[in-house]
């Protein structure tokens, strides 16, 4: 397991490179979260030429991947995402053109967590494809904050490559194609495909990489062809989820391990401590002579910073990371020969035999345990006990017939491509519903009349369908994004400061997560967001009325000084970010509702910040002397205070926080 955060994993496997095609696979999916926080990694910026507010980094994303088009494709799961319920209506309007692509897999689950990056390399145009899989889910969570198992290898043609890795690169293409094939009839991953079959030189790597997308062998199959369990005598296990039977779960057990095995299988908890399993299960692992509930030893929690503190200017606050990692580990306590298969495997029989998953299996000759055996005298189990993935084991079958209709929206063609993967459906009973209009589906219909279709879908991604009298949204895949209009907007002066006092940072006690915290201070709907407001100094400031603007420079310039990177983007006069200081000098410039006093004190709250990081401030004097010229009475009846509060400014006021 390593200590960092999966998206640094990322960061650092792609120095050098450039991405020219993306595959992801997941269970569940934040469109949102993928947006403003995966995206950003596949361009070869770095993190501080964009903004840290969500909303306007996907916008920035948004106008870079316009110029600089990459084709991705997302597969998640189909019925976990509600895709085809009313809360799919949730999604946003993706800004960004990728092709999202709903599993449907029957009473089993979408579970792979894989990548596929096309890479080329910047200087010698080298290309070669990275693949990825693990635990992780294309979440916030997942990405920032878990425990997560990630492996990454690299297929260069140059170089010598494990032939597992390269059968399941193609095995993983192979599959996916046909997946995507159901969306979009266009040739799929062509420059994969090509790159697969050339000749390569294979290394003695014993690495196994193992998925199951079509059920062609189960896992236990796999570990018993690969694994001499007779030579093993632990069996740690970390799985955050657990088969809902406890007599499954002492079956599984049995059948990766030899009968004198001691097993040790990890207690999950939640940040309350409460137990993450049912009672029955609970006393059922104890009643067994060689499987032991277990934890992680000390040291290792504390590398992988389990528990952690986050810092706000008020107090203190614990923050537990999650396990998420999914590990099986084989060890020999005399020879120390260890065996670690990782990757999106829960302890479940679905997960052994019915789900796709993706994982990889390798060899360490020098190993070593790292679960110890706990008791727990006074467990308290807790009611929610599928905190990571729920109905992951759901043998619900419902059929939904809108789940077999596919929609594309061709900004270039302006054409609607529609279709269906189930061969007792047809196409032409689908009824497009388009304000007053309703129009039978087809395989293409060419929109003369555009403007309608795509004055829905640049708000929504979602057009009102009907089939047997039944209306349901259906979701609209978009493609040739390069012609659709791309309306940016602009902010406001009150929503520039909103953004500024979100900004809040500070947690000095772990490096490893600290730009996961900080990413959790600014992104809507995770827990930690609540802590930053502990701090809110905004009715106990010298001037209350006009505390909007103090507040959101003072978290501004704090961030400033924690992160001296982000100066050039915040400050520098030829940016165009917008939600930039220059921006904020010219929409208060602007905004003809603002009062004088409000512009006043923005301006020179402005000129101290570039002040004091030691910024030109010529451009800042012009727009006072400009304000002042403007309003010349109001400005020259107060000449003495306004003198003496222009040299006082930077002074530590006694009520409230310093400017």
């Amino acid at each position: 397991m390593n200590n960092a955060v999966v998206t640094d994993s990322y960061i650092e496997a792609l120095k050098g490179k450039r991405v020219i095609e993306a595959i992801f696979t997941t269970y569940t999916l934040d469109i949102d979260f993928f947006e403003a926080e995966v995206l950003w990694t596949l361009t070869g910026k770095e993190m501080n030429k964009f903004s840290p507010n969500n909303d306007v980094r996907r916008r920035e994303l948004a106008h870079y991947y316009q110029k600089n088009k990459l084709p991705i494709s997302v597969f998640f799961d189909r019925k976990v995402n509600d895709w085809d319920t009313e809360e799919s209506e949730q999604a946003i309007s993706p800004l960004i053109e990728y092709l999202l692509v709903p599993v449907h897999s029957g009473n089993h689950a979408f579970h792979p967590k894989i990548t596929l990056l096309f890479l080329e390399d910047s200087i010698t145009n080298e290309k070669s494809i990275l693949y990825v899989n693990g635990s992780n889910n294309l979440t916030y969570s997942g990405w920032w904050e878990n425990v997560e198992c990630v492996n990454m290898g690299l297929l260069s043609e140059k170089e010598a490559v494990s032939r597992s890795l390269l059968e399941e690169c193609q095995k993983s293409i192979e599959y996916l194609s046909e997946k995507r094939k159901e969306i979009d009839k266009d040739d799929s991953f062509l420059l994969f495909d090509e790159f697969l079959v050339k000749e390569y030189r294979f290394d003695n790597n014993r690495d196994k990489y193992f998925s199951s997308y079509k059920n062609n062998t189960t896992f236990s199959e796999f570990i018993k062809s690969v694994v001499a369990l007779e030579n093993y005598d632990v069996l740690e296990v970390i799985s955050p989820y657990f088969a809902e039977q406890e007599t499954t779960v002492i079956e599984l057990l049995s059948l990766i391990s030899n009968q004198g095995c001691k097993v040790k299988l990890f207690l999950p908890k939640n940040e309350q401590h409460e137990l993450l399993c049912n009672e029955i299960l609970f006393d059922k692992i104890n009643e067994q002579k060689n499987i032991f509930w277990a934890d992680l030893d000390q040291n290792i929690q504390e590398e992988l910073q389990i528990k952690t503190v986050i810092k706000t200017d008020s107090e203190e606050h614990n923050k537990i990371r999650n396990v998420h990692a999914k590990v099986f580990h084989w060890h020999n306590s005399e020879t120390k020969e260890s065996i670690y298969f990782t990757g999106s495997l829960n302890l479940s029989y679905k997960a052994f035999n019915e789900n796709e998953e993706a994982g990889k299996l390798f060899f360490v000759d020098n190993g070593q345990e790292h679960l110890i055996s706990i008791k727990e005298d006074k467990p308290v189990f807790a009611d929610d006990l599928d905190i990571f993935e729920k109905n992951i084991d759901s043998t619900n079958q419902t059929v939904y017939m809108f789940s077999f209709l596919s929609l594309i929206y061709d900004w270039k063609l302006k054409t609607l491509v529609a279709s269906v993967t189930l061969d007792t459906v047809n196409i032409y009973d689908f009824i497009l519903l388009l304000e007053s209009q309703e129009i039978n589906l087809k395989k293409s219909i060419e929109f003369v009349d555009f403007n309608t279709i795509e004055k829905v879908i640049s708000s929504n991604p979602y057009l009102d369908i009907k089939y047997d009298n039944k209306i349901q949204k259906v979701f609209v895949n978009q493609k040739n994004f390069t012609h659709k209009p791309l309306d940016l907007g602009s902010l406001s002066v009150k929503e520039i400061l909103d953004i500024y006092s979100k900004f809040e940072i500070h947690n000095k006690s772990s490096e490893l997560i600290q730009k996961a915290i900080q990413r959790a201070l600014n992104t809507k709907g995770i827990e930690s967001d609540i802590d930053f407001l502990n701090d809110d100094i905004r009715q106990k400031n010298f001037f209350s009325e006009y505390s909007e603007i103090f507040y959101g420079l003072r978290h501004l310039k704090k961030l400033l000084q924690e992160d001296s990177a982000k100066q050039e983007y915040f400050l520098d006069e030829t940016t165009k970010a917008m939600d930039s200081i220059p921006i904020l000098i010219q929409e208060t410039s602007e905004d003809k509702n603002m009062d004088i006093v409000s512009k006043y004190i923005t301006f020179l709250y402005i000129k101290q910040m570039y002040d004091e990081f030691g910024r030109n401030v010529e451009f800042l004097d012009k727009f006072i002397s400009r304000l002042k010229e403007e309003n010349s009475t109001q400005f020259t009846e107060n000449k003495d205070f306004i003198e003496w509060f222009e040299s006082a400014f930077i002074m530590e006021f006694s009520s409230g926080a310093s400017t």
